[in-house]
């Protein structure tokens, strides 16, 4: 037995949309759950640690070698 296929259609993308839009609007109007990291606040070592003061991303990773 086949099962249809659902394509999206017209109608399914603008209601993706208008929820997309949506939940931007609450992401800015409520405030993170979380606290923010403040870079300034800092201490040296632990920027230091994380990778901020060497010049790279925090997400570093070195080339692979073959």
């Amino acid at each position: 037995m086949t099962r249809p296929v659902l394509l999206p259609t017209r109608k399914t993308c603008g209601l993706g949309h208008a929820l997309r839009r949506l939940r931007a609007v609450f992401a800015r109007l409520l405030p993170a759950r979380y606290p923010r990291l403040d870079l300034e606040g800092m201490p040296l070592h632990l920027q230091r640690d994380l990778g901020f003061l060497d010049g790279r991303d925090p997400r570093y990773e070195p080339a692979v070698r073959q």
